[in-house]
């Protein structure tokens, strides 16, 4: 197996499932904080921004990446 990196793609689209059987797909936006903790920030398909806490996501689903020529948009975490 090679040790190829995966991370989540910004403009990528997802599915999420999170909290109680709760589903949502949407474009990735990046990372933010809520207090100490940190969330996934999505554009669901209805417009809108949405922040899930991490420690309430169960499963990410790959829909599809950008259609881009370029080097996908990495967003790093930074702690303090």
């Amino acid at each position: 197996m090679d040790s190829k990196e995966f991370s989540l793609t910004v403009d990528g689209s997802y599915r999420i499932m999170f909290a109680e059987d709760k589903t949502m797909t949407g474009k990735f936006k990046g990372y933010s904080s809520i207090g100490s903790e940190i969330a996934v920030v999505m554009e669901p398909d209805g417009g809108g921004l949405r922040f899930i806490p991490v420690q309430q996501i169960l499963y990410i689903d790959q829909l599809s990446l950008p259609k881009s020529e370029d080097e996908p948009k990495k967003v790093d975490i930074y702690y303090r």
